[in-house]
């Protein structure tokens, strides 16, 4: 039987110890986690297996290659788009061919006996076999009910305490037929637990559920990490860690010297340093490279690579590779110190609290709150276009968001919008307390979707308006500023000013800013969008098909409905459409199945502008360069925002280039007056293609960015958001991301081969530039 690891996450949530490398790449006794799973896979006598990947790919496939190093014989999958969980297995089709065909998670650690998996999965002639496991604390998994036969009955995803029927949690661990595959949909997100089993188990497929023996961890979060090793040490989790015990709970690559305490259980790494008087353990983890000074006492706690000067005190910690704990630092249960960090001499660091890489902090500090990108949480930082996210109660508090409102509530009106979840609601909340603090009106929007807060800008003349929405337990917040365009860097600064200087404000000399409700606002949105797409009255003589769950797609639905376009329940021989990113975006397949990507529709919205005749056509920076080209052919300009004068002032009088829903009725009306199916319009837009990679930075990325600029010809060659460099065969744009080590590659050309070879030349330059 051959494997699918998912190895695509990002790990958020075990930030700031996967900020800069993929989840299933953190580090457990000086390995991967991933490599762990291929030891389990090969103890079970499966050697093929296909890494599915997303965040920085090439961190994975550079340490794994094929495999043969490993003992295993390895095929990689990179995503350009995310899948889900289920699209990323159907997209390997070709590797799974006709054979069942095994699925594990790659951030997951466990000792499960896989070939008892797949022989109830045989003997039950199941389609779909899930591993569970009985978890002590099982609110945070997928619960699963089964009959005393195995069969699969019921599913409950995260429940509260009222709603948990069973301790029995959905491992992420599956063994499916290949007849189940047939049920995903191509090119589309698509999750196990949240679409296809369900859809699975309410249509009669053979669902079975096998309670697996052993050990299961998932590596969400700090907490579970540490937890994860200890119990490896305590051998509740049989796991290889690479050395035989030298004695009763002792796996050391290093011998200890005289003088140095242990107490067992512990784990020490190749290369560690100790010196006579430290202390370690128990449960002590000391990963390769490790200096441990005279005095150190480390308990129940991972060290990766780091040195503790002397008379250090960590107990329940977790610290990075090359940081630095100067002597007499005091780190308190369930810390985390990011890698490269420098805590100087008697420091504290309390409970809980979280400290990215690369920060030096004084001797004698106390840090209280988690530091995140040079600042406690109250110094929060914008990603661009107006956009800020973290972690729910980690990273963006209530008291964070208090500080937002009342950062912002100087401006006098602002409307506030959230999509529906309990901790959006909240933090929608306290910035409306901000606001008010200040002084400020808030105008409270039912606009339950970023495009309708966008729209209720404008509507409402608002000079700021904050979106709040939760997914996965991140908060995303969006501000905007005057007719529902984002707010600029500029503004974002005075934001992140006010936010980091950690006061909040106070109204003075006015009083207490209220707030009021506004009704009425997704229904005008509604009538906004419907007048756009088309004259009423106009006959409609096609159907159109809407998919995809949220608010945004159902009020494009009544957007539709409102135009009188039938509305069809599939998508064979009709336009079908989804909106993305809260109503922002547009996805579309045409009549015979062609899917159309959002920078596709783009190419095609700028080309029905120029057919009408406009002689200026304003897109966002990042816009494909085959826009341009395709303005010359008119004799009309393209202007881009961030580059060209007047862009913003005719972007904004275009809604359907930045709004999901208007876009599609844009779409359809144009349809209706030209009598022309989408694919026939589609074919008209120039073609084009384009491909991302990401390239890890271990120097500075400013310094590497102006390297490259040096050697790119400086007339033709944009600085704007990033690098915008041309080539023999296309154009490339680097830049740097926000918040992590990396530098980004996306290039475009008239093929997917020559779009790919760009973005890797680019990539062996950076790489090569960043080694000088």
């Amino acid at each position: 039987m051959k494997s699918i690891i998912l190895a695509g996450g990002e790990g958020t949530r075990l930030r700031p110890i996967s900020l800069n490398i993929p989840k299933p790449m953190v580090r457990l006794f000086d390995q991967p986690i991933l490599t762990h799973t291929l030891n389990l896979l090969k103890q079970n006598g499966i050697e093929d297996a296909c890494l599915t990947l997303g965040f920085l790919p090439h961190i994975i496939t550079d340490h794994f290659g094929d495999g043969s190093a490993h003992g295993m014989r390895l095929t990689h999958h990179i995503e350009e788009n995310p899948l889900g969980t289920a699209g990323s297995v159907a997209a390997c089709a070709d590797f799974i061919g006709q054979d069942p065909i095994l699925i594990l998670s790659g951030d997951a650690v466990c000792d499960f006996d896989l070939r008892q998996c797949i022989q109830f999965h045989q003997n039950k002639g199941a389609d779909v076999t899930i591993v569970l496991y009985a978890h002590p604390a099982p609110l945070e998994y997928g619960l699963v009910m089964t009959d005393s036969d195995g069969r699969i009955e019921r599913f409950i995803e995260k429940p509260p305490w009222n709603q948990v029927f069973t301790n029995r949690i959905n491992t992420g661990i599956y063994i499916l037929s290949p007849s189940v595959l047939q049920e995903i949909p191509a090119n589309t997100s698509y999750d196990f637990a949240r679409d296809l089993f369900p859809q699975l188990l309410a249509s009669g497929q053979k669902l079975y559920g096998f309670e697996a023996t052993g050990y299961w961890c998932d590596i969400g979060s700090p907490e579970a990490y540490l937890q994860c090793a200890i119990d490896a040490l305590d051998n509740r989790l049989t796991l290889n860690l690479g050395s035989e015990q030298q004695r009763q709970g002792l796996w050391s690559h290093t011998p200890i010297p005289p003088g140095v305490t242990i107490l067992e259980p512990c784990y020490i790494g190749k290369h560690v340093t100790l010196e006579p008087g430290a202390r370690i353990g128990p449960h002590a983890i000391l990963g390769a490279n490790t200096h441990i000074s005279a005095g150190a006492a480390v308990a129940r706690s991972m060290v990766d690579g780091a040195t503790l000067g002397p008379d250090t005190r960590l107990d329940g910690v977790i610290v990075g590779q090359n940081a630095s704990l100067r002597r007499g630092s005091l780190l308190h249960e369930g810390s985390v110190i990011g890698d490269g960090t420098i805590l100087g001499e008697c420091s504290v660091v309390d409970p809980k609290v979280r400290i990215w890489p690369g920060k030096e902090l004084p001797s004698g500090s106390r840090i209280k709150e988690n530091l995140v990108a040079g600042q406690p949480r109250s110094g929060l930082r914008f990603s661009g276009g107006g956009a800020i996210r973290g972690e729910t109660d980690l990273v963006i508090t209530p008291e964070a968001c208090l500080a937002i409102g009342s950062a912002i509530g100087i401006e006098g009106r602002v409307g506030v919008s959230y999509s529906g979840e309990a901790a959006a609601h909240l933090a929608a909340r306290a910035i409306a307390c901000g606001v008010s603090a200040v002084g400020g009106h808030t105008l409270e929007l039912d606009a339950p979707f970023e495009a309708a807060a966008s729209y209720a800008a404008d509507l409402y003349d608002l000079p700021r308006t904050v979106f709040v929405r939760e997914q996965d337990g991140t908060l995303h917040l969006k501000v905007y500023g005057p007719r529902g365009l984002p707010i600029t860097r500029t503004e974002e600064r005075k934001i992140e000013s006010a936010l980091t200087a950690g006061d909040l404000h106070r109204a003075k000399g006015k009083s207490i800013g209220h707030s009021t409700a506004a009704t009425g606002t997704l229904e005008a949105y509604i009538a906004s969008a419907a007048s756009w797409g088309i004259p009423p009255g106009t006959p409609i003589p096609f159907a159109v098909e809407v998919t995809g769950p949220g608010a945004a797609n159902r009020a494009l639905k009544r957007t539709l409905e409102r135009m009188n376009v039938p509305l069809a329940t599939h998508g064979w021989g009709v336009p079908v459409f989804e909106t993305a990113g809260g109503g922002m975006t547009l996805r579309a397949e045409d009549e015979e199945g062609h899917t159309l990507e959002p920078e596709r529709l783009l190419a095609i919205l700028v080309l029905l502008e120029l057919e009408s005749g406009a002689k200026a056509v304003a897109v966002p920076y990042a816009a494909p360069k085959a826009l341009d080209h395709l303005a010359q052919g008119f004799n009309a300009k393209l202007l881009r925002l961030g580059r060209d004068k007047g862009a913003e002032d005719l972007y904004y009088r275009l809604p359907h280039l930045r709004d999901g829903v208007f876009a599609a009725c844009r779409l359809v009306g144009a349809m209706a007056t030209l009598g022309q199916s989408l694919h026939t319009i589609s074919q008209r837009a120039p073609h084009f293609r384009t491909a991302r990679r990401e390239v890890p930075i271990q120097g500075d990325r400013a310094a590497l960015m102006q390297a490259l600029a040096t050697t790119a010809p400086p007339d033709q060659t944009e600085l704007i958001e990033g690098l915008r460099i041309p080539v023999a065969s296309g154009w490339v744009h680097v830049s740097p991301a926000t918040g992590r080590p990396v530098l980004k590659i996306h290039s475009e050309s008239i093929s997917m081969e020559a779009a790919e070879e760009i973005c890797l030349d680019f990539a062996k330059r950076l790489e090569a530039l960043d080694q000088i």
